[in-house]
């Protein structure tokens, strides 16, 4: 692995053994760099990681299509002062597969978060 992609990587390795003790884990990046398969395949494995440990996941990203796929609730922020501008309530059944994306709930979702970052 590069150097590159190693870093995101080994900076949630720790953050996430920081918090296990508390079963809590934090994600502080998305797959956005890596191409359309590997994104998918590690996005699904993250689900398995992160319901394997019944951990609690804050997931930071800038991709709609992932906050609303990893999230019970996508908290939308203002560009502006990081403030809060929405929050969107997600009601999908978990384990979630790739071809959720594909669906009108899914994305009438992604229309409610592109609607709340658009009033702000």
């Amino acid at each position: 692995m590069n150097a590159p992609m190693a870093w995101p990587f080994w900076r949630t390795s720790i953050i996430c053994d920081a918090h296990l003790h508390t079963q809590k884990c934090v994600i502080l990046f998305g797959f956005g760099g890596l191409d359309e398969f590997t994104r998918e395949r590690l996005n699904v494995e993250l689900m398995r990681i992160v319901a394997e440990l019944k951990a609690t996941t804050l997931f930071v990203t800038q991709n709609i299509l992932a906050a609303i796929f990893f999230a019970d609730e996508v908290m939308v922020m203002t560009s502006t002062l990081g403030r809060l501008a929405g929050i969107v309530h997600v009601a999908f059944e978990r384990p979630r597969k790739p071809e959720l994306t594909l669906t009108p709930e899914f994305n009438a979702l992604v229309a409610e978060v592109c609607g709340t970052l658009g009033a702000h």
